[in-house]
Order: structure tokens, then C-alpha cells, then sequence
């Protein structure tokens, strides 16, 4: 247990990031500010604290977010939000990355597009998870920096689905059926996303009555904010719109990949009309 500077009082605010050290060891990631009764941790990283002589371990994969006040203590416990913390938490998990494949379609060993592609701005792809349509998640830019996340489909079809890994995640584990909502959206409609996202949410329910428990275990390993349904089809539509001019998806010869929005609507499903 982390030591107590004997300059300092013993209280529960500064013997806490101690026990926490030691009671999640593997879990907490980074304390980088104590400034009480407030503790924060956030960032991978060392575990430290300022103000104090206090022996830090050193942890990782989550942060936590502690506030003291009075007798009260409330705990928020947060994942970490980069990339390779996500990717390499997801990797590490089998029960995970099958219930990411079992619910969203995101396997982590289907990152080969199957073609060179190559964007339009001339940044980096990185190919990191694949569907079982043949289709391709890529991050968009040079490692180190904010990178959206772009999806091609086998069908010739490419585009941004979030600003960053853990947007597009969220929009996939909260609105699974997605692809079909683009593809249902009258050429980006919002009004026929959200009447292809009711009729798709009946449909999945009926079929896997599991699915709202599975999504539930994603977002709170992943700590993921899954947002309500409209809120999710209007980022996902914003990020689809997004894609031109910079990340249009082009193979060799130059030929594009064509938008994500499909041009039906939700009244060319016969079943969904009646």
C-alpha cells in the first residue's frame, strides 16, 4: 500500500489512491491531479500523486474519477478512450470482441480490405476490424493524432462513420442496424434514417431478444456513451455527409467508391408498410 507522507494528516482523500492502487491493480490507469477533496485520474500512464510523498504503482487499462466531499465519496470508473487502448482492450478479451462481432459485426481479424485503396487527401489507412460482409473498418490519419474512423463495403460503397474509434463504436453498438438505416435514408434523409431505425429496432429485438443486455455489457466494459437513437443517426449522418472531399475512398485507377447513403426509403421494405 502506497506510503503517507507524516507531514500530512492521515484522511481518507490521502489514503485512498493507495488502497485503490492495490485493490485494482491492471484496471486503474493514471492519477495526474489530486487537488482535494477532488482526486482525478485520467491518462495511461504512471500512477503519481502531487501533493504528496505518495508511492505510486504503476497500472493500467481504465481511469477512475474519485470526488470526496464531507463524508460523501462518489466513484466514477471510465475506460480509456484512445485507440490502442480500446483496440488492444478488445484483443485481449475474447467474451468482448465476440460479443463486438455477435452485435455489431466488428471482428478485429478482418482488417484486409481485399484491394489497395488509398484516400483521396492522400492520408494514412490503417485497417483495423472487418465484417462478415467482406467490408472494412479503417482509422484515417497518422497515428498520434484524431483519426476517423471510415467504413468500405464489398459493394463499392465508402465513408466516414465517427469523428474518432470511440464515436463510430458507439454509433455501432448502440444503433447496430446502421448500415441499413444509411442505406434506407433517401440520399441522407434524417427523418427516413429515423423511420428505418424504428422499424430495424422491432425487427432486431424480435429476433435477438438478448441484444439490449449484450449492448449494455459493451458500453460499460468499453465505456462507451450510447446516446439516444436520434442523437446516434444524426452523428452518423454528419459523419457520413463529412467524408467529401477529404476521405473519399479511391482503389488504384482512380475510381471512387461511391457514398454510404443509399438512395431507398424505408417504404421499399413491404413489411415495414403494413
Amino acid at each position: 500500500m502506497a506510503a503517507i507522507s507524516p507531514s500530512r494528516p492521515w484522511s481518507l482523500a490521502s489514503w485512498l489512491p493507495g488502497f485503490l492502487a492495490s485493490w485494482l491493480p491492471g484496471f486503474l490507469e493514471t492519477v495526474d491531479e489530486v487537488d482535494l477533496p477532488l482526486l482525478e485520474a485520467w491518462h495511461l500512464g504512471r500512477v503519481y500523486e502531487k501533493w504528496g510523498t505518495h508511492d505510486a504503482r504503476s497500472l493500467n487499462s481504465a481511469a477512475i474519477r474519485l470526488k470526496v466531499s464531507s463524508s460523501e465519496l462518489t466513484a466514477i470508473v471510465r475506460s480509456v478512450t484512445s485507440e490502442d487502448d480500446i483496440l488492444g482492450l478488445i484483443g485481449q478479451d475474447p467474451d468482448l470482441a465476440e460479443l463486438l462481432w455477435h452485435t455489431c459485426e466488428f471482428d478485429l481479424t478482418r482488417g484486409d480490405q481485399g484491394e489497395p485503396v488509398r484516400l483521396s487527401s492522400g492520408r494514412a489507412l490503417e485497417g483495423i476490424a472487418g465484417d462478415f460482409t467482406g467490408g472494412t473498418f479503417f482509422l484515417c490519419g497518422e497515428r498520434g493524432t484524431n483519426r476517423p474512423v471510415l467504413y468500405a463495403s464489398s459493394e463499392g460503397q465508402a465513408g466516414l462513420i465517427g469523428r474518432t474509434l470511440t464515436e463510430a463504436l458507439e454509433i455501432m453498438v448502440g444503433l447496430p442496424s446502421w448500415w441499413d438505416c444509411l442505406k434506407f435514408s433517401g440520399d441522407g434523409d434524417l427523418t427516413a434514417m429515423q423511420s428505418a431505425a424504428e422499424h430495424l429496432a422491432r425487427d432486431l429485438v424480435g429476433d435477438q431478444p438478448e441484444i439490449g443486455a449484450q449492448r449494455a455489457k459493451i458500453a460499460t466494459t468499453l465505456s462507451l456513451d450510447l446516446a439516444p437513437v436520434p442523437v446516434l443517426l444524426a452523428r452518423l449522418r454528419d459523419a457520413v455527409a463529412g467524408t467529401t472531399p477529404d476521405f473519399v475512398l479511391t482503389v488504384e485507377t482512380g475510381e471512387q467508391y461511391e457514398t454510404l447513403f443509399g438512395s431507398f426509403l424505408p417504404s421499399r421494405v413491404p413489411s415495414w408498410c403494413s
